[in-house]
């Protein structure tokens, strides 16, 4: 729920962390501003000199349905990280920042296309 991240952000925040990467998204409307009780706890994790980075969000299907940059990744306070692909154009699944004016900009991209990992054997 909200209320459990905003929990947890502000336990590390309490706790010195100097960055808190949050791997969640939560899809928003076209110029749905950004939630208030995120960029408030944005605003302090700035102030206590911890960095807040969040997923845009992997709902958009380009390039007909570009989507916005999803909650909290669209707090003006939280860094919005989106996937690039091979060719460092932003993945055909990787929200972006239509809202632009309310928020919603992203503010860095990452390989998230074909991206090989490794994981122990069963």
């Amino acid at each position: 729920t909200t209320s459990s991240i905003i929990d947890a952000i502000d336990w590390a925040i309490t706790k010195k962390f100097r960055i808190i990467s949050l791997s969640l998204a939560s899809p928003v409307k076209l110029n749905e501003k950004p939630s208030v009780l995120f960029e408030t706890v944005g605003i302090r994790a700035l102030d206590s000199n911890c960095l807040i980075i969040a997923a845009a969000g992997n709902d958009s299907k380009r390039p007909a349905l570009p989507v916005p940059v999803s909650a909290p990744a669209n707090s003006l306070s939280i860094m919005a990280v989106a996937a690039i692909d091979n060719q460092m154009r932003i993945a055909r699944f990787s929200n972006a920042g239509i809202n632009a004016a309310t928020g919603g900009n992203v503010n860095v991209c990452a390989p998230g296309v074909d991206v090989l990992s490794s994981y122990p054997k069963k």
